[in-house]
């Protein structure tokens, strides 16, 4: 068995083009040997040198309050987070994930013991015809749609309940009623999917599931620096001169989205405003936290700033990831005002991937409607791997989408 894991493996790495994916090369060499439990309990043992900004530790706690955590809890979980400084940030926010980011929760929780905190900080940041489908109930034999036609271009982030979702809860199994709780138009939706995704997951996964919003902890998190006048991301964004710097840097990425009507749309960064299909947004101070606080939604490269290199973070990712944040280390790398935050130790290469080989198709709703399936925590992660072989080779990272 070992052997032969040794030269599938072997093979697959062969395929993966090295030039333009060497660190899911390399992680894929060093890891698949490991069971799945091992490479969780690896997971585990990072501990961050560098202190938290307590501004994020805030910026956690508003999200938190968000999503209706008591004063105790959030403490509790902003205590274990600031200890451990780990995330899961792979997945897609969704109230029902698909089988991949499901074994990446599973995967990633195995080690952890029900006093244990599990932080899943899901990606808002995309439209609703993202192909993760996050404004449908996905299950291996069908999918219902929440959303009408007319808003499947729509942003995610701050999305609210519109009247054909309301319509279609009611007609669900009353099995069902639990997982995907009862909501009203216009409450927000991503509070409601965070919700349902935990309810369907956390059975499954170690620890206790905490599920929140990337995004919004980002703006939060912005919001708060941007009044401090020596914090480096006040300093990136309002200074012109440093702002330029990162324009040029990061001149393929989009650094901000919003809806335009039902319509997602990303901002770059040129020279030192933000620039859009349909309007451009001066970043002085006041612009930029009116904006955020109206539903400007912060993007990839701030967002792993904050949490990945000013808070050294350790972000668990999928094998797009583990790509991108190296790219984005060395660009962070040049701007002199960040060189004090010992990005160059930042933690960037987490990788965590792969599927059930028993059933590469298993979503989370299988489960909850009865499917028989056997967890098996001691098998080689080689083999989850070997379980997306083609999604390894083929895909691939692009800027240049509208995530």
């Amino acid at each position: 068995m070992e052997n032969s894991l040794k030269t599938s493996i072997s093979d697959l790495l062969v395929l993966i083009p090295r030039k333009q994916k060497p660190n899911l090369y390399q992680k894929i060499k060093e890891n698949y040997q490991k069971s799945c439990l091992g490479d969780s309990k690896e997971i585990w043992k990072y501990r961050p040198v560098v202190k938290i900004d307590p501004l994020l530790t805030k910026a956690l706690e508003i999200e938190l309050t968000r999503l209706n955590y008591d004063k105790t809890e959030s403490k509790k979980i902003t205590k274990y987070f600031t200890r451990t400084r780990t995330l899961q940030t792979a997945p897609h926010l969704s109230p029902t994930e698909k089988p991949r980011f499901f074994f990446i929760n599973w995967l990633s929780s195995l080690a952890l013991k029900p006093k244990d905190y599990y932080l899943v900080a899901m990606f808002s940041g995309v439209p609703f015809s993202n192909k993760i489908r996050p404004g449908r109930i996905s299950g291996s034999e069908n999918e219902i749609n929440l959303f009408p036609s007319n808003m499947q271009d729509a942003l995610v982030y701050r999305h609210t309940v519109p009247q054909k979702m309301i319509e279609v809860l009611e007609k669900l199994p009353k099995e069902l009623h639990k997982i995907f709780q009862k909501t009203k138009i216009g409450d927000s939706y991503t509070k409601w999917a965070l919700q349902s995704s935990k309810n369907l997951e956390e059975k499954y996964l170690g620890g206790k599931s905490v599920f929140f919003d990337f995004n919004e902890v980002a703006t939060n998190y912005l919001v708060l620096a941007l009044e401090k006048k020596n914090h480096p991301l006040a300093e990136l964004l309002l200074n012109p001169k440093e702002c330029r710097k990162m324009a040029e840097l990061f001149s393929d990425e989009f650094f901000f989205y919003e809806n335009d009507g039902e319509c997602m749309q990303g901002f770059r960064l040129e020279k030192d405003v933000l620039v859009s299909k349909n309007r451009k947004i001066i970043l002085t101070k006041e612009n930029l936290i009116k904006e955020l606080e109206s539903g400007l939604c912060p993007g990839l490269p701030l967002g792993f700033l904050i949490f990945t290199f000013l808070n050294h973070t350790q972000c668990l990712g999928s094998f797009a990831q583990v790509e991108y944040l190296p790219m984005y280390q060395k660009k962070f790398l040049k701007l002199k005002i960040l060189q004090k935050y010992n990005i160059k130790n930042a933690n960037i290469g987490a990788l965590t991937t792969g599927a059930f080989p028993a059933d590469t198709n298993l979503h989370p709703l299988d489960l909850t409607l009865n499917k028989n399936f056997i967890f098996d925590k001691n098998m080689p992660y080689g083999e989850a791997l070997l379980a997306i072989k083609e999604v390894l080779i083929e895909q691939n990272y692009s800027a240049n989408m509208v995530k």
